[in-house]
């Protein structure tokens, strides 16, 4: 059964599953993939205008860290470690909130930055994330929106720096 669902800029998207809509480019996120790896994909979060709310999606289909193989669980190490670098260098956060669930179909992690627009009336921490997103989906601004496809431009930009860099050595060793 296809879901249908519409991201924060309004497009309504139709998928069996959205990790592999996103790895396959059937579904394509806000400020598009802003890496594209051997074994996952980043980008901003879809549903939730808040900059610099990542998600790294596996490109195969499971839904276990236990499930992954070495050179899956190195690029998202690797992964994990350059988006928050790079958030901080932009200074968007300097505090993040990771989150892996297994309970979804599909495998993927929260890579979400607690310094936001928002995060003056949340406390910081997993607890109160599904009612900021809330929130942040019926206050969004233009003005915000802009600011999360900028933000999500400026990472591209410096993820793609990072896969010149380090090219292989992302899948193959902690960097």
């Amino acid at each position: 059964m296809k879901n249908k669902w519409t991201d924060f800029l309004g497009k309504t998207w139709e998928f069996d599953d959205m990790g592999i809509a996103i790895s396959n480019g059937t579904l394509i996120p806000p400020g598009g993939i802003l890496y594209d790896g051997k074994y996952l994909v980043i980008n901003q979060d879809p549903a939730v205008p808040i900059p610099g709310f990542m998600i790294i999606t596996l490109k195969r289909h499971t839904n276990s860290f236990s499930l992954l193989t070495k050179e899956e669980k190195i690029e998202i190490s690797n992964l994990l470690f350059l988006v928050e670098k790079i958030e901080m260098d932009l200074n968007i956060s300097k505090e993040f909130t990771i989150v892996q669930e297994d309970r979804c179909s599909h495998y993927h992690i929260w890579i979400f930055p607690d310094d936001n627009w928002l995060s003056d009336n949340f406390p910081r921490g997993i607890e109160k994330m599904r009612e900021l997103f809330k929130v942040s989906k019926e206050k969004a601004s233009k003005e915000i929106i802009d600011e999360t496809l900028d933000i999500t431009k400026k990472i591209k930009l410096q993820l793609y720096e990072c896969k010149k860099i380090y090219g292989e050595k992302l899948f193959r060793e902690v960097i």
